[in-house]
């Protein structure tokens, strides 16, 4: 009988080496995002998630490529990166650091409210506070593919049962909780990043979220806390988005603000927090204006405003100081709050606090124009108080008619900001940029497809020759081993079947890697373009809002 020959072949190739051979990621720095030498892609997406996170804009860490996204069932469990975000922690709140801009007087207006205020507000905080805990079925629902430890088999389960009855200070020297969130459990992975806190406790962003709308609609709950300790500003500003900030900010606004100093807009439809520190309207000093309706509230009495020249009727003092004098001559300083009465050759009043006021409306008074209600004119007097009796029966429509204007005219800012963006010499130039990067990443990803798909066939054709050749050569030297033959026949089918499933899952990781990629060039786009509008806010306070970044073909859209 001939002797029996036996080929060891080498073991096949991974599905995530031939991924690695199959996509060139140096010549997509140079070719596609036209990388120097030296400069790599993750240093370009640190410096642009700085850059973006000094202005205010919410921005997590882009997502690193992974190169081994075609895990079998057996080992995908222990395949997942572990990204736990620690740049919360290096990075100090400033009270200029804030998407909204600089501080100013008004923090109740869109666009002036900071983070500053948030620091004051737990600084002040004397009492301890208490915790607030999670309820049942209201936190964020988390996928979870892990399977029960009694449900895997393993050669040491014997031995882990025996390990559960050690102490309990050995498994506690063993847990890791920076590696999970406090709220939901989930683990930081390669798409979830957790935040850090001062109690050595992480969240994931959203369950900072939900902490966060807690204490805007719930003052016991604010400020939002762990272990009884505030959340630091620089934690909400890198978890929350811009919407959630300027809520956010406004609850703290409102919470800190006494209660016996909180103004709530007089319209029943609105009846929204006013700030009571605004800037003051030199021709309704006493009045203060809703944001939300453009409604105007009275500061002494909270209702309504009161028309020009008409005195607060809560105001018991100036009415009573009136009576005493017989005189209308009295009115309230809108600065320091104290009565002034007018001298006598004098057309407005000044009081110790140096503040000057009409005396018929009580409005700033102006060194040069004067009265800004213009009081002095007695053709305006009158129509004023022909005007008066009509007033108060037009007030609650002309609230309406005011939110609806506000309404619009949002719109209407918001259109005019997409097409100056649009207009803006330097969007466009990076839209031209993008849209490049575009064309070039359809060129390289046919061109890598291409090549993939080549070697593909070519390796195929190869085995099957290979596959061929061996059997003609097993069949003329082993014609009467038939036991032999057919084990050596099905060794070579579960060879060519193996080796075919490997190759279809590297064209799978192939078409992962690329889905990466795409994911992350579009995170890039759209993060440059929010980067852009907002330093184009700052340079010219004109307010920019991010435009579509550039639309995938679809013949090159990866992602489902």
């Amino acid at each position: 009988m001939d002797s029996l020959t036996i080929t060891i072949h080498s073991p096949p190739k991974t599905p995530e080496t031939m991924a690695i051979e199959d996509v060139n990621h140096d010549a997509y720095a140079y070719e596609v995002l036209g990388l120097e030498a030296g400069i790599t892609e993750d240093a370009i997406d640190a410096d642009l998630v700085a850059k973006a996170k000094s202005l205010g804009i919410a921005a997590s860490t882009l997502q690193k490529r992974n190169t081994s996204s075609a895990f079998s069932s057996s080992t995908n469990a222990s395949a997942v990166d572990q990204t736990f975000s620690a740049t919360s922690s290096s990075m100090p709140a400033t009270p200029h650091s804030s998407i909204f801009g600089r501080s100013s007087t008004d923090l109740a207006c869109s666009g002036a409210t900071s983070f500053a205020q948030y620091d004051q507000f737990i600084t002040a905080i004397d009492a301890p506070l208490e915790q607030v805990r999670f309820r049942k079925g209201s936190l964020p629902m988390v996928n979870s593919s892990a399977q029960s430890v009694l449900s895997v088999r393993t050669n040491k389960s014997f031995s882990s049962v025996k390990s559960g009855f050690k102490p309990r200070s050995w498994w506690k020297k063993k847990s890791n909780p920076s590696l999970s969130c406090h709220g939901c459990r989930s683990s930081a992975g390669k798409v979830m990043a957790l935040h850090g806190l001062s109690c050595n406790h992480t969240y994931c962003s959203e369950c900072l979220r939900y902490v966060v709308s807690q204490a805007c609609t719930n003052e016991e709950s604010m400020p939002p806390r762990c272990c009884s300790k505030p959340f630091p500003s620089r934690v909400l500003k890198e978890a929350l988005d811009r919407d959630t900030q300027q809520s956010f900010l406004k609850a703290v606004v409102h919470f800190s603000t006494p209660d016996h100093a909180r103004i709530y807009c007089p319209n029943w439809i609105c009846g929204e927090f006013i700030n009571p520190h605004q800037v003051t309207d030199h021709k309704h000093p006493f009045d203060i204006k809703c944001q939300q309706c453009l409604g105007r509230a009275c500061r002494m009495c909270k209702a309504e405003s009161h028309a020009i020249g008409v005195d607060c009727p809560e105001d018991w003092e100036l009415e009573a100081v009136k009576k005493m004098g017989q005189s209308t001559s009295w009115k309230r300083c809108h600065s320091c709050y104290s009565l002034v009465s007018l001298p006598k050759g004098r057309t407005h009043m000044t009081c110790r606090c140096k503040e000057e006021l009409c005396h018929v409306c009580g409005g700033v008074w102006d060194a040069t124009t004067g009265c800004p209600n213009l009081c002095g004119d007695e053709a305006v007097l009158e129509k004023r108080r022909s005007g008066l009796s009509s007033v108060s029966s037009s007030s609650a429509e002309d609230q309406d008619e005011a939110a609806e204007q506000a309404a619009v005219r949002e719109q209407v800012e918001k259109r005019d900001a997409e097409r100056r963006a649009l207009r803006s010499p330097e969007v466009q130039d990076l839209m031209s940029k993008q849209a490049l990067q575009l064309h070039r990443f359809c060129a390289f990803s046919a061109r890598t497809r291409s090549s993939m798909q080549t070697r593909h066939a070519t390796d195929k054709l190869a085995l099957l020759e290979r596959h061929v050749d061996e059997e003609d050569a097993l069949r003329e030297k082993h014609a009467k081993a038939t036991s032999a033959l057919e084990d050596r026949q099905i060794a070579a089918e579960m060879e060519l079947r193996t080796t075919l499933e490997q190759t279809q899952r590297s064209t799978e990781s192939v078409t992962d890697t690329l889905r990466m990629l795409q994911i992350r060039l579009s995170a890039r786009w759209s993060l440059q373009l929010d980067v852009l509008c907002r330093e184009r806010e700052e340079a010219e306070g004109l307010r920019y809002d991010a435009v579509a970044t550039p639309a995938w073909p679809q013949e090159q859209f990866y992602v489902e």
